[in-house]
């Protein structure tokens, strides 16, 4: 039976702490909980209280104005309560989800009327919250009458104990631990032996069982004064025993003390005799010293008459250096000049001399081409009229045709030879060594260079994470517009590709992996292959695909004859060539078939691993139904009846589709198993509706979501099911997804972050596939009509909203195949307005209830922008500029600030670094006299963190803003942007996005891990690079940010220590910044709408000396020893992605673990 608990939750002018133990209450297992806020005469709280009405049986809020006090407050809460267990938390405090499930079965199955389970408690330490110690004793009476050792969210009690047992409100403090002994006479307490509170120690706090010893030893005084009345003799002779029991263990402790001290003195009175005897030494040596004082202070008289007269000196010398040194500026400024003038001139006499040799070889070529064109348009009128000309022109259209016919079946093989050219030691037999993340060969062909349609086979042992490439020049060098990856055929060891390349060819190159390591080449061919070839093993595989779905192969077939045989058909077969081509030597074709599929040995080994889980959670997938395409339908259903993981129930709601092949589908399925429930609507009520009609039908632990032309891995479940039974407080689970053609072929992959909750405004990327805890989405209300088309993405918004960041798991496998067919949105997100337009209003409904206000506007491809507001007076900017000449660089970045930067109040600090340019110098100089400005000088060698570091100390920001002197503003908005996201509590630091003045993409945020320590991603792509599934668009949560352009609070850059100056001077030090700010609990924001110019390390230069570079591989290093497996594992990226390049491409070694390859169980796969 399902008892009522009421648990009354006092607060008092703390409401970011009570929506944290609020959520740990919504977060409760046991199903029937009454919440009373008493508000002791605190701020009103009644928002926070909003978002967790829906989650309790009832909440309700009692407003004690002016407040009463503590033991006041706790009984207007009993008076208020209705439950039959009655418990309390208090508003800075909280339980874990299995508390109160517990107590109550505690409670139901003892005699005793309160029960209490174990407190861990936790205290500020070095600004970090720290376990200091537990409460979990066993219950004494006698103890309970001599210490308070049971903190008052600790306990469940029966509601019968109130008619003899209330708060006394005389009590300051200990008015729970007074409560307690009241209960303790009509009851004895039972203890649930495991930790499942949480209580937090604070200096200030009086109160509880910690508390300031004024306060605790008056309320002692008066707890005793109240109970010496009341308690027995037999009581008080317990308790007596009980003391002395402690003070015997007291003095035996004392005794113990007394012999060390005793040896300790013994010590001390020999280095008391020892010190005498250096005491008198010292006497002697300060007698000595007082003769040498004597005599140096005449030395000193003399000296200092001697500095007098050569500071005198000094300063007529400094005088002479000042005009020798402006005259020696000046001349050498003139010869400068003078030299210039010269250089210029020769370079312009030599460019005319040069362009009118070129006029007059071009005018001498001209005349010649003109005589030659002269003379075969004679030759040609003499052949063309010629009786041998007409006879032999069938023998030309049989040349003719003997060459298209070659080049329909041309065969020839060649072994190509490698030339190492760079970062490739040769170490014999076909084994080399790549000596950086750049390896290549230059291929030398027996012959004719290959061109055209070409098939590349190699055999390498030792590749990397991501393929190897080629790369083809045809006179305009290698670049990454004219290359081709060569993809896996099985085994981890060969590669092939078939490839149409231009006609005409120049070189080869081949980069055989992406990082430093060793390999073996054992055979690389390459084969120009005929037309006729390179079709027949490029549309064999379609062929198969159409054969294996024989009611789209008509379909297919009718758009091939158009295709080749319709009006520019030649356009249309290289189009046609080209995207067969592209789909079958599509990467993630290759990475699917090694990883995405299931062998039979895993299936085997999923089996056995299921059979050995002990706690078995069970699903309720949701299938709304309407008017699908009865072919995907059953593809959907097939792929349910096809899971592993047998523990499911598929709850169907047709929402009143129109054709009764739907219903005839239905039935069969439901007919082949008992888990298959279906129910029909009448009539249709969209999404929403149908969704709660299978929502009331589910009986499972856990809703996961399915359209009805969709298909699940078959290890989908058994997966999820993993997850939870390695992380059983998890709510919230999702996987990574691709796409599903008419043809059955997957493309298109997401392969997503772990939980990052600004990205979730921007786009749904929880889907698919997302997996519920049933209590909680009832609890939130279900799925909200009037959200169709983003019904589930309100949804998730509206759970997330009281969950921890530890109850969203992410399971990085692709589980969901989403069906990309002609009207759905997985083909053409864009195709209905109605899910946008949901989206933005469940977008700005979720930031209402957070207080958070912001602008939300529709983005193609389904997605969300928001733009935060800066509150009315916002606070003061610091941005700190550190320079070493470059005054053109400078001059550009400081006044494009000033004239772009709308932003009310900031200040700029300018940190010189031992300039020396005059123009730079004098630039400086005007700046310092700037209102707004500040010029610091640091004389010391380049350190960019101590400069850094040295300029926060002088700013008065709130908000410190670290600036290279190479950027240049592009939009008033920009500041605005950056501080809207810095000013909220969670946030740390704050980046943006930078452009190379070519206007190529140089900064969007930083990947963990990419060449070892961390990367940009997309560096050098255009500017409109979507980026992956649209994310270049999105503001996100990203683990590090470039302190090219970076802002955060002040507390929090003191907080971590701000920049390190001893182990990271030049590089890494932003990337280290930002991973002590995640470590402490804070999330770092990347946001697209606030974009810059960035000339890269345009004034400090590259590491180019062997000095630079040894400084360059110890910061490696230094990062990689303090946070390797934060570098392993970067929360913002996805372990199937390759760590060796910066494009969010396919790893060909994913990082993530099998779980039913594992031996040992319970292990988490998610991140």
């Amino acid at each position: 039976m399902s008892y009522p608990v009421s648990i009354i939750v006092r607060t008092k002018d703390r409401p970011q702490l009570l929506r944290q133990a609020l959520g740990s209450l919504a977060g409760q297992t046991y199903p029937r909980l009454e919440v009373i806020v008493v508000n002791d005469g605190g701020c009103d709280v009644r928002e926070v209280l909003e978002p967790f009405r829906s989650r309790f049986t009832e909440m309700r809020y009692l407003d004690l104005q002016p407040g009463r006090g503590r033991a006041a407050a706790a009984n207007a809460g009993l008076g208020a309560a209705r439950g039959r267990y009655l418990g309390f938390l208090d508003d800075d405090d909280w339980l874990a989800p299995e508390h109160v499930a517990g107590l109550v079965e505690a409670l139901t199955q003892h005699r005793e009327k309160a029960a209490y389970a174990g407190v861990q408690c936790v205290e500020r330490i070095n600004g970090e919250w720290r376990e200091t110690h537990v409460y979990n004793e066993p219950y004494e009476p006698v103890k309970l009458m001599g210490v308070n050792f049971i903190p008052i969210h600790a306990v469940l009690f029966d509601r019968a104990l109130l008619d003899g047992c209330r708060f006394d409100e005389a009590f300051e403090v200990y008015e729970d631990w007074d409560f307690w002994l009241q209960v303790a006479r009509h009851t004895d307490f039972y203890h649930l032996d495991r930790v499942t509170a949480f209580y937090r120690l604070t200096a200030d706090d009086g109160s509880g069982v910690h508390g300031k010893d004024d306060k605790r030893y008056t309320a002692l005084r008066l707890l005793y004064a109240k109970w010496d009345r009341r308690w027995s003799a037999e009581s008080r002779v317990a308790l007596l025993v009980h003391a002395h029991r402690g003070f015997e263990a007291t003095e035996a402790h004392i005794r113990n003390l007394e012999k060390l001290l005793a040896e300790r003195e013994r010590s001390l009175a020999q280095a008391r005799i020892h010190g005498e005897n250096l005491e008198k030494l010292l006497a002697e040596r300060e007698r000595s010293l007082a003769q040498a004082r004597v005599h140096g202070e005449n030395l000193e008289k003399l000296l200092a008459e001697r500095d007098r007269s050569l500071a005198q000196a000094r300063i007529h010398g400094e005088n002479l250096e000042k005009l020798l040194a402006e005259k020696d500026r000046i001349q050498a400024m003139t010869q400068t000049h003078a030299d210039n003038l010269k250089r210029l001139l020769a370079e312009r006499e030599k460019e005319l001399e040069a362009r009118q040799r070129r006029i007059e070889d071009m005018e001498a070529m001209l005349a010649a081409s003109r005589r030659e064109i002269a003379h075969w348009q004679t030759a040609y009128r003499e052949v063309m009229q010629s009786t041998s000309w007409r006879i032999s022109a069938p023998v030309r259209m049989l040349g003719r045709r003997l060459r298209r016919l070659h080049q329909l079946v041309r065969h020839r093989s060649c072994i190509p030879h490698l030339m190492p050219v760079h970062q490739v030691e040769d170490l014999g037999g076909g084994r080399f060594r790549a000596q950086g993340p750049d390896p290549h060969f230059h291929l030398g062909f027996p012959g004719p260079i290959p061109s055209r349609w070409v098939r590349v086979s190699l055999t390498m042992a030792g590749n990397s994470d991501s393929p190897p490439t080629i790369y083809y020049d045809t006179g305009d060098g290698f670049n990454e517009c004219q290359c081709f990856t060569l993809l896996p055929t099985g085994s981890g060891n060969r590669f092939e590709r078939v490839v149409r390349l231009p006609d005409a060819v120049q070189g080869w190159r081949f980069d055989p992996r992406h990082a430093p390591g060793e390999f073996r080449i054992k055979r690389l061919e390459v084969t120009e292959i005929g037309s006729l070839l390179a079709a027949t093993r490029l549309f064999r595989p379609e062929m198969d695909s159409w054969l294996r779905q024989p009611d789209t192969w008509a379909r297919e077939t009718v758009r091939l004859i158009r295709a080749w045989c319709g009006p520019g058909k030649l356009e249309a077969r290289r189009q046609l060539v080209e995207s067969v081509q592209r789909r079958h030597w599509d990467a993630y074709q290759s990475w699917f078939r090694l990883y995405g599929r299931l062998t039979e040995a895993d299936r085997e080994a999923i089996r056995k691993r299921i059979i050995s889980m002990r706690n078995i959670p069970t699903f309720s997938i949701l299938m709304p139904v309407h008017d699908p395409d009865v072919h995907w339908l059953r593809a959907a259903l097939d792929s349910v009846l096809n899971q592993l993981y047998p523990h499911w129930e598929l709850c169907i709601v047709d929402d009143a589709s129109h054709s009764p092949k739907v219903r005839r589908v239905l039935e069969e399925y439901r007919r082949r198993d008992p888990r298959i429930r279906v129910r029909y609507r009448d009539c249709n009520g969209h999404i929403s509706v149908a969704s709660n009609d299978a929502l009331a039908m589910a009986t499972g632990d856990y809703i996961a979501l399915l359209d009805h032309d969709d298909e699940l891995a078959e290890h989908a479940l058994y997966l999820m099911a993993e997850e939870i039974t390695a992380h059983p407080h998890a709510v919230l689970l999702y996987s990574d997804e691709d796409k599903l053609d008419e043809l059955g072929r997957h493309f298109d992959p997401y392969f997503k972050p772990d939980w990052n909750p600004l990205l979730l405004l921007g786009q749904n990327y929880f889907n698919h596939l997302s997996v519920y805890r049933a209590d909680a989405v009832r609890a939130c209300g279900g799925f909200r009509e009037g959200f169709e088309g983003s019904q589930d993405w309100d949804l998730a918004l509206r759970v997330t909203e009281t969950l921890s960041p530890e109850q969203i798991r992410h399971v990085p496998f692709i589980l969901y195949h989403w069906r990309a067919v002609s009207g759905s949105t997985a083909k053409a997100p864009d195709e209905k307005s109605y899910p946008a337009r949901a989206a933005v209003r469940a977008v700005q409904e979720h930031l209402q209830r957070l207080s958070l206000p912001a602008e939300v506007e529709s983005l193609p491809g389904g997605h969300c922008r928001v733009r935060f507001r800066v509150p009315t007076h916002p606070p003061k900017v610091s941005l700190i500029i550190p320079t070493r000449d470059g005054y053109e660089l400078l001059s550009r970045c400081v006044e494009t600030l000033v004239e772009k930067t709308e932003y009310p109040d900031y200040e700029v600090i300018v940190v010189d670094n031992r300039s020396q340019d005059p123009q730079s110098l004098a630039y400086l100089d005007e700046l310092s006299r700037r209102q707004g400005f500040q010029v610091l000088r640091y004389d010391e060698p380049f350190n960019f963190s101590a400069i850094n570091n040295f300029a926060v100390r002088h700013a008065q920001g709130e908000i410190l803003g670290f600036l290279n002197n190479d950027l240049e503003i592009l939009e008033r908005e920009w500041l605005q942007e950056m501080v809207a996201h810095a000013l909220h509590p969670e946030t740390g630091a704050v980046g943006a996005m930078l452009y190379y003045p070519d206007g190529r993409i140089q900064h969007a945020g930083i990947i963990l891990g990419i060449g070892g320590v961390a990367g940009h991603p997309w560096v050098g792509w255009p500017p409109e690079t979507p980026g992956q599934m649209g994310r270049l668009r999105l503001a996100q949560h990203l683990t590090a940010v470039t302190a090219a352009c970076l802002l955060v609070r002040r507390d929090v850059f003191l907080e971590v220590g701000g920049f390190d100056e001893k182990g990271l001077k030049v590089a890494f030090n932003d990337v280290d910044l930002c991973l002590k700010i995640h470590n402490r609990g804070y999330r770092n924001v990347w946001t697209p709408l606030a974009r810059l110019f960035h000339h890269e390390s345009a004034t400090r230069g590259y590491e180019d000396t062997p000095e630079k570079q040894r400084r360059f591989q110890r910061e490696i290093e230094i990062m990689q020893r303090r946070w390797g497996s934060l570098l392993r594992a970067d929360p913002a990226y996805n372990p199937n992605l390759t760590l060796e390049r910066c494009d969010f491409s396919l790893s060909f070694q994913p990082r993530v673990t099998r779980p039913w390859r594992v031996s040992s169980e319970g292990g988490a796969i998610g991140s």
